[in-house]
């Protein structure tokens, strides 16, 4: 278990098969000590594009996976103002991210992405 798994809820992924993209985009915003949205609600297949609008380098990583080896930025150098990051969420779960540089427990740079079936 990861230091940041007590930041927000269990990571979960459903029984499902993956989807192809569906063209889809949504954005997050990382702007300096938080995502807005922290909550994002989505179907499979939709890309997520984080966009760093702050004046910090910021980080995001999933709570199971703080080197992001399957998705994300561990590099706080890689998302730096001005970076974007973007993702195609494929197969339904909840994918809870936090910036490890700008969070404590429960508070700060968290975030989740619900997917749901199309």
């Amino acid at each position: 278990m990861s230091a940041f798994s007590r930041l927000v809820e269990p990571f979960t992924v459903a029984d499902a098969v993956e989807v192809n993209p569906n063209g889809q985009v949504v954005t997050v915003i990382a702007i300096d000590n938080t995502f807005r949205d922290e909550l994002v609600e989505i179907t499979a297949g939709t890309e997520v594009l984080w966009e760093n609008r702050g004046r910090q380098k910021h980080n995001m990583v999933p709570v199971d996976d703080p080197e992001a080896s399957s998705w994300g930025v561990a590099d706080e150098n890689d998302f730096l103002p001005g970076d974007t990051y973007s993702n195609v969420f494929t197969t339904p779960g909840t994918y809870p991210y936090v910036c490890s540089i700008h969070a404590v427990k429960g508070r700060g740079m968290i975030g989740t992405i619900v997917v749901s079936e199309p």
